[in-house]
């Protein structure tokens, strides 16, 4: 039997049949009407072709919303056009196709007349030191105002303009955070030397020829604690010489990377740039990266950090002394911030001043409350004007000497303010004014002044920082341009990358 006797007989009939040849003779034979239904078929086929590929492909339709363009570049290239024998121009040209790289767009045309085809580039798509890529200044621009990519997606979509996907985004986010990270190290491998040179210019040299500068140091978080809430997943911080106020050192420690965390929750491994460095608690990062800047002094710029100016909420202090970088010879001295001393003396005087009784548990009437906290100025501007009279007193008298005078002057100033000028100084104050009231008796009598002391000894134990009257404000400067890149601390950009790609 052969394959084909699973079939019935006319089926194996059919099979059989040998297929009709398809020569000239057989088509002269058939009839006109076959002829003409076929043309019909054909038309309506072609017809309806025509009509699909017009509404498909229509490339005007493909075309629409807005564009960023370099005019000039734009008006250059369409002048440029000139196609040689038929002399075809930009109005012979046909639009045909436009293709997106992010903001870049590239449109296609064909020339109807000799079918050239032209690419004519929104800008130059060739990039130089005052040509910078179009997507690279739209991330740049995004990151320099706080945002994101969501943030840029939002803006594409309210402009009519088409957006790079986030994948490009990422990519060229990475890529400008390498530029950046060169040009930083640079830049503060250039501060340390300028900072080396003053010091030895001034005879700044220790006993081993290194030569010594003053620093200040702050660092900053990712989130606001609100004193309550310290666990941002973020933090950095910086080494700015006191001379220059420039930045020497920066440092960032992350406790999060988003991609370690999914890897480790799917059990596999994922090859990325981990930006993840720190296991401790948030608190201890500034201090970290503080001495790890101090460790660093000696192999980045060839200087000592001799003194450290900066506030008094951190425990940079201990890990330095317990480190001994320098050698036993060398004690790094602690210079607290006069900004930070100054209004936590006022903020505690205040906080007195809203309180209905005193730390005995007396009770305090309201009048001699107010009076204590309408002179809070009065008292801050006791010890600035004490402060800048006895720096110009520093060529005439000893140190140790214009130090006890502080000293002295900061004691009387609550007396001075409240209208006691017993112990004034001559330069102070010349007299009590008419009408004054002295209010020290009753402050002594109500169980005020006691507080007041407590908390005016506490100043009184910085005298030598407030003389040297240091600020860290040049720190404090870098922790708020950095907080815009951040959105203000309003986004969260913990999860990868943080102050490093921010």
């Amino acid at each position: 039997m052969n394959e084909n006797w699973r079939f019935g007989k006319k089926a194996r009939l059919k099979l059989c049949t040998p297929r009709k040849k398809r020569n000239l003779a057989n088509l002269k034979r058939k009839k006109p009407e076959d002829h003409k239904n076929n043309e019909e078929v054909k038309n309506s086929f072609s017809y309806s072709s025509q009509n699909e590929i017009s509404v498909k492909v229509n490339p005007w339709e493909t075309l629409e919303g807005r564009r960023i363009v370099d005019i000039k570049h734009l008006f250059n290239s369409l002048q440029s056009i000139h196609h040689q024998g038929f002399n075809c121009t930009f109005r012979d040209l046909e639009f045909l196709n436009e293709i997106h790289k992010g903001y870049l767009s590239t449109f296609q045309f064909k020339c109807k007349v000799c079918s050239i085809k032209e690419n004519i580039n929104s800008e130059d798509e060739i990039c130089n030191s005052k040509n910078v890529n179009i997507n690279m200044a739209i991330v740049s621009a995004t990151v320099n105002t706080g945002q994101g990519y969501s943030q840029l997606e939002e803006f594409a979509a309210t402009l009519n303009m088409p957006n790079m996907c986030n994948r490009t985004y990422q990519d060229l986010h990475n890529t400008m955070y390498m530029h950046m990270n060169t040009i930083a190290l640079n830049e503060m491998q250039l501060a340390g030397q300028e900072e080396k040179r003053l010091a030895i210019e001034n005879g700044e040299i220790d006993s081993q020829g290194r030569p010594t500068i003053a620093v200040i140091a702050d660092g900053a978080w990712s989130k606001r604690s609100y004193k309550t809430n310290y666990n941002a997943l973020s933090g950095v911080a910086c080494i700015v010489g006191a001379r220059t106020k420039k930045i020497i050192f920066i440092g960032v420690r992350n406790k999060y990377c988003c991609i370690c965390h999914i890897a480790v929750k799917k059990s596999i491994i994922i090859e990325h740039l981990c930006f993840k460095n720190w296991n401790g608690p948030s608190t201890g990062m500034e201090a970290d990266i503080i001495v790890d800047g101090f460790k660093q002094s000696l192999l980045m710029h060839g200087i000592v950090y001799s003194k450290l100016i900066g506030d008094g909420d951190s425990s940079v202090m201990k890990r330095l002394r317990e480190t001994n970088l320098y050698g036993p010879n060398t004690v790094i001295k602690k210079i607290e911030c006069t900004n930070h001393l100054l209004r936590n003396y006022i903020n505690k005087l205040r906080d007195i001043s809203n309180k209905r009784k005193n730390s005995k548990g007396e009770c305090v009437p309201g009048c001699y409350r107010d009076i204590l906290h309408d002179r809070l100025l009065r008292l801050r501007y006791a010890v600035t004007e004490a402060i800048k009279y006895r720096q110009k007193q520093h060529r005439t008298i000893s140190y140790e000497n214009n130090l006890i005078e502080l000293k002295k002057d900061i004691i009387n100033g609550p007396s001075h303010v409240f209208g006691d000028h017993s112990n004034c100084s001559q330069y102070f104050c010349e007299s009590s004014k008419k009408d004054e009231k002295n209010h020290v008796p009753d402050f002594k009598r109500l169980g005020i002044w006691e507080d007041i002391t407590k908390i005016k000894n506490m100043l009184i134990y910085h005298t030598e920082s407030l003389l040297y009257n240091y600020n860290n404000n040049a720190a404090e400067s870098y922790n708020s341009i950095l907080a815009k890149f951040v959105g203000g601390k309003r986004i969260n950009f913990s999860k990868e990358g943080s102050y490093e790609l921010g």
